[in-house]
């Protein structure tokens, strides 16, 4: 299996990383084999004691993921929203999009968190594109808080596991989580992989690369 394609660029103390994936590996989930609805993703649980809260279409075009903020302009996608909890003390929330299967280019980008995360990045202008503009451009994506809330402002403090949680171990279950999704709810595994993001997205890519090669 080939390993990951690293690209990355840095600035100043702004690291922006590109991870590519050419033969994704196909992560194992316990569903049937072939194209699946999207309210049926909610029975499929995951490695990290990973399971689904809510897999719901979205149609409507816009969507609001917080009091302050709605992304307009979006196309219909499966919204799937779950949780880690590979310790007693982690609880890891993320979301993946999933256009439709008309609409997927069949490709995976996963999508970085700035500072120290605690929500999904949901929308951001420019490059280093939030779920909204991937899934526009036909992409399937994800994104986590890492294991806590952006309100809790001590939330390492005394959590070694919830350090361990935003420092590699979220991203590395989510990504596994992503790719079981798509493969069930296409019917088959993306065609390429990618991680791109800024900053402590940049950080992010790059423990990838180097822990998980293979995601």
């Amino acid at each position: 299996m080939p390993r990951a394609t690293l690209q990355y660029v840095v600035a100043g103390a702004v690291a922006c990383t590109m991870v590519a994936h050419a033969s994704p590996q196909t992560p194992t989930a316990r569903a049937p084999r072939g194209a699946t609805g999207c309210a049926d993703l909610k029975t499929l649980t995951f490695e990290g004691n990973t399971s689904i809260i809510s897999a719901t279409p979205v149609t409507s075009g816009t969507l609001a993921v917080s009091a302050e903020t709605t992304p307009s302009n979006l196309p219909s996608f499966c919204r799937v929203q779950g949780a880690s909890k590979p310790s007693a003390d982690s609880n890891i929330f993320f979301e993946v999009w999933l256009p439709e299967p008309q609409n997927w280019n069949t490709k995976f980008l996963s999508s970085g968190e700035g500072g120290f995360a605690g929500a999904p990045n949901y929308t951001r202008n420019g490059l280093d594109g939030g779920m909204d503009e991937l899934v526009r451009r036909g992409y399937a994506t994800a994104s986590t808080d890492t294991g806590h809330r952006s309100s809790e402002q001590a939330w390492a403090v005394g959590h070694p596991e919830k350090a361990i949680d935003y420092l590699f171990r979220a991203k590395h279950l989510v990504t596994i989580a992503a790719k079981g999704l798509i493969t069930v709810y296409y019917g088959k595994p993306a065609s390429r992989s990618y991680f791109n993001s800024c900053s402590n997205g940049g950080r992010q890519g790059l423990m990838e690369a180097q822990r998980y090669p293979d995601d």
